[in-house]
């Protein structure tokens, strides 16, 4: 596959996860008890969408947006369980670290790729 097509996928993957969020970031500003779950999901919201600008752009800063993206998704983890208790504590924080093992890895894979099309020009 061609690599601006992978980043292009990545984009989009990234677009549809805002989406996402922002479905239940309607939902939760509905409770004006939910505060700091829907902050949480706003920060992670807004990361997203960061992240699918620079990637799509192929700025040269997405890999680090992409590694952003997981930092909230692990906050988001740690808020739904151990510190609100909405979810159980192991299930969050495996999640947490897949989240993040996952960023990591997209963002190791943008960052080889764009030093790969920098050597080329």
């Amino acid at each position: 596959m061609d690599e601006p097509l992978i980043r292009k996928a990545i984009a989009v993957g990234l677009v549809a996860y805002a989406i996402y969020l922002a479905l239940h970031l309607a939902a939760l500003l509905l409770d004006s008890r939910a505060v700091l779950l829907s902050l949480v999901f706003l920060v992670e919201t807004l990361a997203a969408l960061m992240a699918a600008v620079a990637v799509w752009r192929n700025a040269s800063w997405m890999a680090t947006a992409v590694v952003i993206v997981g930092v909230a998704f692990v906050c988001r983890q740690l808020v739904e369980g151990p510190v609100l208790g909405l979810v159980a504590y192991l299930p969050a924080i495996g999640l947490a670290i897949l989240g993040l093992l996952a960023a990591l890895g997209v963002a190791a894979y943008l960052r080889s790729g764009t030093s790969r099309s920098l050597l080329r020009s």
